[in-house]
C-alpha cells in the first residue's frame, strides 16, 4: 500500500523505502511481489517494523510503500492509502494453529480441548453470523461491513489440504532461511 501518488505500481518501488514486519507472510509477499516484477530486496530500501509502526511510518511519510494485514490495509484505504498489489497471484496467506508432536503427546487432552473449542466456535459462528461479526468487528475496531467483507474473504477450515500443506512448508522454509 501507499499514499505516495508518484508509486502506481510495485515497479515503481526501486530506491523506495519499503516498511513491513520482518520474519512473517509479509515479508514473503514483499519478496515474491519484487519477484514478479524482476526485482529483489536490493532495489528498495527495506525496513522492518512492528505492524502499528509500519501502518504508521506510511502516513507519518516514513516509508514510500508498506505491507500491512487485511485489517489495517481496509482501515488505511479509509485514510486514502492505495492497494499496489495483494496475495493473490503471489501466495496463499494462512493463519494457522500448531503445536509441537512432544507438546501434543504430553497434553493430548488440551489438544483435545482446543480442537473442540475450535469446532464450537466455528458451528457458532455459521449458525450466529450477524452477532458473530458484529462481535468480530468491535474486537477489532471495524465497521459491521468490514467484518462481514473479511469473513465472506476468508476460507475458515479446520483441516489442510494437500496444497495447502505444500504451500505451508513453503512458507516455514522461507521463515527458517530467515534464520541464516
Amino acid at each position: 500500500m501507499t499514499t505516495n501518488p508518484n508509486i502506481k505500481s510495485v515497479k515503481d518501488l526501486k530506491g523506495k523505502t519499503v516498511a513491513t514486519p520482518s520474519g512473517a507472510y509479509l515479508q514473503q509477499m514483499l519478496l515474491e511481489a519484487l519477484s514478479k516484477n524482476n526485482m529483489t530486496m536490493k532495489d528498495v530500501n527495506y525496513i522492518p517494523m512492528s505492524l502499528t509502526e509500519t501502518y504508521n511510518a506510511m502516513f507519518d511519510k516514513n516509508a514510500d510503500a508498506v505491507l500491512l494485514t487485511t485489517v489495517e490495509m481496509l482501515n488505511a484505504e479509509k485514510r486514502g492509502a492505495r492497494v499496489l498489489t495483494t496475495a493473490t497471484g503471489l501466495m496463499q496467506p494462512k493463519l494457522v494453529v500448531a503445536t509441537s508432536e512432544s507438546f501434543a503427546r504430553n497434553h493430548p487432552a488440551w489438544v483435545k480441548r482446543y480442537i473442540k473449542a475450535q469446532n464450537e466456535a466455528m458451528k457458532l459462528i455459521k449458525n450466529h453470523k450477524r452477532k458473530a461479526l458484529q462481535l468480530a468487528a468491535e474486537d477489532l475496531g471495524i465497521s459491521y461491513q468490514d467484518a462481514e467483507w473479511l469473513y465472506n474473504n476468508t476460507n475458515f477450515i479446520n483441516t489442510l489440504s494437500k496444497d495447502e500443506m505444500n504451500s505451508l512448508k513453503a512458507e516455514i522454509d522461507f521463515l527458517l532461511s530467515l534464520k541464516k
